[in-house]
């Protein structure tokens, strides 16, 4: 019998051969406002560069603006995937047998293996 020491975040299972412990991610609500609020910065420049783009007649002019569209969609896709794990991420650990296994994932996508 395996006793809870507090009701904290984690859920335990165990039917006494396996034990399955899921871990949702801790909330940084700073972090979580914060990203959210640059998200729509990003996607107002992002968005102007685009349209900057397309209407421009001479596209080897517009070199610079292309490179920092690169730039900008990268760290852009980095903050959407830090804010979308910091509110749906999970990691699960299950012991069975003798075998060690950690997964991780956002909402019912499982993302790394390990074991």
């Amino acid at each position: 019998m395996i006793e809870k020491p507090y009701d904290g975040r984690a859920k335990i299972d165990f039917d006494g051969l396996r034990l399955k412990i899921l871990i949702p991610t801790k909330k940084n609500w700073f972090i979580i406002i914060f990203l959210m609020a640059w998200t729509g910065g990003w996607y107002m420049g992002e968005s102007s560069a685009i349209k900057e783009l397309l209407s421009s007649k001479n596209i080897a002019a517009d070199s610079f603006t292309i490179f920092w569209l690169i730039g900008w969609t990268v760290g852009g896709l980095f903050a959407i995937t830090i804010l979308v794990w910091s509110l749906f991420g999970w990691e699960l650990i299950y012991i069975d047998s003798g075998i060690f296994k950690v997964e991780k994932g956002i909402l019912n996508l499982r993302l790394i293996k390990k074991s």
